[in-house]
């Protein structure tokens, strides 16, 4: 999500919030020392484990970013208006599992119910609530709603049937509509 904020004095700002990689490729710059400074690899690779990090222990997190806009700017155009971007940092939440989930769980395993996670979160953090909750205990096959919407039907169909543990991360709910195959979806 972009905004275009007046910061009065005749200053406007694009001030973006959103999925931390997916913001960080449009970004150039990072904060550093109250200052901009150029975004290299060694800065993103930083941010990048940063973000696995709070992500693998099921952590949801934001990433934000913003750049000065100039006189008159709109944002008729998305894709111009997160370029060139200064990576300001990250937020993680914590969105703790109701304490009757992993009983829950644990009762649709015990009757033969196999779970499929379909979640917008990203696979990390999918991954790491899953396992608190009990529905994955090795390491669960992550696919997201693109690589899902790519597949061939008949393909599609055996990754439904035949993987033991799926998560479907980074999903809308257009998402379940590719998934008619799934054992216990209508």
């Amino acid at each position: 999500m972009t905004t275009l904020d007046d910061e009065g004095e005749e200053r406007l700002v694009f001030h973006a919030k959103g999925a931390p990689l997916e913001l960080l490729e449009r970004c150039t710059h990072v904060l550093r020392d109250g200052g901009d400074a150029v975004l290299d690899e060694a800065g993103r690779r930083r941010i990048h484990a940063a973000f696995d990090d709070l992500a693998g222990r099921g952590m949801r997190v934001l990433g934000f970013a913003d750049r000065a806009a100039e006189p008159g700017a709109e944002i008729a155009d998305r894709g111009w208006a997160e370029s060139r971007l200064t990576f300001l940092g990250l937020v993680a939440m914590e969105d703790p599992l109701r304490p009757e989930v992993p009983a829950a769980v644990a009762r649709c395993h015990g009757a033969g119910i196999r779970i499929i996670v379909v979640t917008g979160d990203h696979g990390l953090t999918a991954a790491a609530i899953a396992r608190q909750a009990g529905i994955v205990r090795n390491a669960p096959t992550i696919l997201t709603e693109a690589e899902i919407e790519a597949l061939p039907q008949a393909e599609l169909d055996r990754v439904l049937h035949e993987t033991g543990e799926l998560i479907v991360a980074r999903s809308t709910p257009e998402t379940k509509l590719h998934l008619p195959g799934a054992p216990g979806t209508a």
